[in-house]
């Protein structure tokens, strides 16, 4: 035992045939180091004295078989090398085993130019090998988990940087984050580099000036009103317009702006500065930021006192009219979100069109009356709105009087679920309920206790409706919306009132509110009309 060394059989075999094949190298890799221990305990009774010195063959065998098991895992995954690096970080050319596209290489090496010309280049944020494509078909996040490592000098955060495969191919670039669970915001894929202007590439303000050209181009097209003096639309939509973290509402002349990023808080300047130089119309911008989530994005940094419209904000109320029919006046200032919910437009529309003659509604979280007003114009014989802000129930009022409303429509506060019961009790029965609550589920992790809140907001408005009547029901949390569980909630809560519901439209929100074809999250708005028989 001291002149010889025990072996399994197969073990032994097994390194035979790889080291004496012409492609040794290529044969030892992580997943032959895995079938090594496989056929070892397959042979573990079967053991042959071998005549090898201990001191002379196998040690230098097994450590032959060790250094390429050591590095196996990155040469595995690395797909075959690209041309002569640019830098000595070794950023590849794009030219990759033909896998990305024409327009893909082109806007891969192009990036990698415009790295090379800077006097310092961005880092690269190296994507674990499952991700990249994910990254080339185009969405605009790279959540942490995506992410293998980060080579170069630390990014700050809000800092451009690489985002690239395991060979170091660029594949977009965009804002790194690490307190964010979205730990890259992509401004540009390499093929938006290729079909886009050369000069946009790592230039967050140029970047940002041309998405808002592109949105005020397309309210164009969707007949938003752009420049009139009474518009009210949504300029920019987050990840929809290529902005994401960043939501515009345009009313009259302002542009509401809505942050919840900390990329966006760093370019203030140049957000106002491109609103107000490409959107016809828009004389001030007023910023408004979600602190909740610019916390999450600061690492709890941000001060609460940050949050809200800027005090030297001009006007705080402006009019603004809806299909040329209904005044509506928006608080800049207090108003919930960017003040007035442009995205129920179509839903208010089509509720508009009913045939409403004699017939009662009850507007059930009503905000500053937006289905309320629509419903008396559309012929109703009488509006009740409840909201549980004073302050919007005020404006509510103040629409319905600016409209001539004021006898149809009766508004008042308090909890909306208590009021219902309260109306059941006192046998008020309505030919239409409208339903549209604040965001019940901002996450994920909130749906199951949102479903037991959704299931009470609709079990009271149900129990109000005569049979053969319409329910108008919303839900503004994306976590509900894109599961479609708001349809499951109606349908229990009808069959344990003993009633029968029919869904007759399903709607989101209006055409202004365009979602990213890549990200599909960033849908957040149902709308199902139902009759309860």
């Amino acid at each position: 035992r001291n002149e010889h060394c025990t072996v399994s059989f197969f073990t032994l075999f097994w390194l035979f045939c790889s080291f004496h094949s012409p492609h040794a190298h290529a044969h030892v890799t992580r997943h032959t180091s895995r079938r090594l221990v496989f056929f070892g305990f397959m042979a573990h009774g079967l053991r042959v004295p071998l005549p090898f010195k201990r001191a002379s063959c196998v040690p230098p065998l097994f450590t032959r078989a060790y250094a390429y098991n050591r590095y196996s895992t990155v040469a595995a995954a690395a797909p075959p090398a690209p041309r002569a690096p640019r830098d000595g970080r070794g950023l590849g050319s794009g030219r990759v085993g033909g896998r990305l596209s024409h327009a893909e290489s082109e806007g891969s090496a192009a990036m990698a130019d415009a790295a090379e010309r800077r006097s310092v280049s961005p880092p690269l944020v190296i994507l674990k090998k499952d991700k990249a494509r994910i990254v080339r078909s185009g969405t605009p996040m790279v959540y942490g988990d995506s992410v293998d490592c980060v080579v170069g000098r630390a990014p700050a955060p809000g800092a451009v940087v690489i985002v690239a495969d395991k060979a170091r191919t660029p594949l977009a670039w965009g804002l790194y984050n690490d307190n964010s669970m979205y730990r890259v915001r992509v401004l540009q894929t390499a093929q938006d580099v290729h079909r886009e202007d050369a000069q946009l590439i790592f230039d967050v303000d140029a970047v940002l000036q041309q998405r808002i050209r592109e949105a005020v181009s397309l309210r164009r097209t969707l007949a938003c009103d752009v420049g009139s003096s009474t518009a009210a639309y949504r300029l920019l939509n987050s990840e929809g317009d290529g902005t994401s973290g960043l939501v515009v509402d345009v009313f009259a002349d302002a542009a509401v702006a809505q942050v919840s990023a900390l990329w966006i808080e760093q370019s203030r300047s140049a957000v106002e500065k491109a609103l107000l130089s490409e959107v016809p119309g828009v004389r001030r911008v007023l910023w408004r930021r979600v602190s909740a989530m610019l916390r999450l994005e600061t690492g709890d940094a941000f001060e609460e006192s940050d949050d809200g419209v800027d005090v030297d904000a001009a006007d705080d109320e402006v009019e603004v009219v809806e299909d040329g029919l209904l005044r509506f006046a928006v608080d800049l200032r207090g108003g919930q979100k960017t003040g007035f919910y442009c995205d129920q437009r179509e839903n208010r529309r089509w509720l508009r069109a009913l045939p409403l003659e004699n017939a009662r509604v009850l507007d059930l979280c009503c905000y500053t009356g937006g289905f309320s007003l629509s419903a008396a114009a559309g012929g109703a014989k009488s509006v009740l709105g409840v909201d549980s802000s004073e302050h919007a129930v005020a404006l509510a009022s103040e629409n319905a009087r600016r409209n001539g409303f004021s006898e149809q429509c009766l508004f008042q506060s308090g909890d909306a679920i208590a009021v219902a019961r309260e109306l059941k009790a006192n046998g008020e029965m309505y030919d239409v309920v409208v339903l549209d609550p604040p965001k019940l589920a901002p996450s994920a992790k909130a749906v199951a206790k949102a479903k037991r809140k959704y299931a009470q907001f609709n079990a009271a408005a149900i129990d109000v409706l005569k049979p053969g009547g319409m329910l108008v029901t919303c839900s503004c949390s994306g976590a509900v919306a894109r599961t479609g569980i708001l349809s499951d909630i109606v349908a229990d809560v009808a069959h344990k009132a003993g009633r029968r519901a029919q869904l007759v439209r399903r709607s989101g929100a209006a055409p202004d509110h365009p979602i990213s074809a890549k990200y599909p999250e960033s849908q957040y708005l149902d709308c199902l009309c139902y009759v309860i028989r």
